[in-house]
């Protein structure tokens, strides 16, 4: 039994100590013509090592790029194991930029911290531990929001929505669901899901509504963005 324990926690250590970084939010989605928009994205170590992230900015191919309009700070942050820093990132588009999406990647690649005398005696190299890479878009002017459904059922028996969306606007967008009861005015919160611009979403995939009670009693699907209803659908 002491031997299970053992390899146990030294499984739970292994994994802790490389685990991969942590970082909030994951998108950036507004507006960057007249003055800008900015965003802080936390970042954190839940490794038991130091680490080190470097930032980097890249084009995405066939996207519009907005990777030469981007500022961001700091360029290199270190942390200690469970410590948090904040990476500030501000995008402007230059004056008479097209109407539309723009995209970019926001790049982050996370180094050990090791000393030139750890090269030297330990034969250290500086490996990447993880590259991640973010797409994220910024908007130029008020680009349309609006969503075509297709063949939406609730299915109680097997308490599960059917069908599917799609997003027709001209921008990605996060949506988010409900169930509402419309004689007890309750709504039951099914989920949120970022969608791209002409792509389609399954609502089988909202597994939220296995939880919900009273399922008869609902009877329309609500679907929002940033808390404005953009469509009303009788299920």
């Amino acid at each position: 039994m002491r031997n299970l324990l053992y390899i146990f926690l030294y499984i739970f250590l292994y994994l802790n100590s490389y685990a991969y970084l942590q970082i909030y939010p994951t998108i950036f989605d507004k507006n960057i013509d007249k003055f800008g928009s900015s965003e802080m994205y936390e970042l954190s170590n839940p490794t038991l090592n130091k680490v080190r992230y470097i930032f980097y900015i890249d084009k995405i191919k066939d996207n519009k790029d907005m990777s030469e309009w981007i500022e961001y700070y700091p360029k290199i942050m270190t942390l200690n194991p469970g410590e948090k820093k904040t990476l500030t990132i501000f995008i402007k588009a230059p004056k008479n930029t097209k109407r539309g999406e723009y995209t970019a990647i926001l790049g982050i690649k996370e180094l050990p911290v090791i000393t030139e005398r750890d090269i030297i005696e330990k034969n250290k190299s500086l490996d990447i531990l993880t590259n991640l890479k973010i797409e994220i878009a910024g908007f130029v002017e008020e680009l349309s929001l609006e969503i075509e459904t297709k063949n939406v059922i609730l299915n109680k028996s097997k308490r599960k929505l059917e069908g599917n969306i799609q997003n027709i606007g001209e921008k990605r967008a996060t949506f988010t669901f409900y169930l509402l009861d419309t004689t007890l005015k309750r709504e039951y919160y099914l989920g949120a899901r970022r969608i791209l611009s002409k792509k389609y979403f399954d609502l089988s995939k909202l597994s939220e509504i296995k939880k919900a009670e009273n399922l008869k009693n609902y009877n329309e699907l609500v679907i929002k963005h940033k808390d404005k209803i953009i469509k009303r659908i009788k299920i």
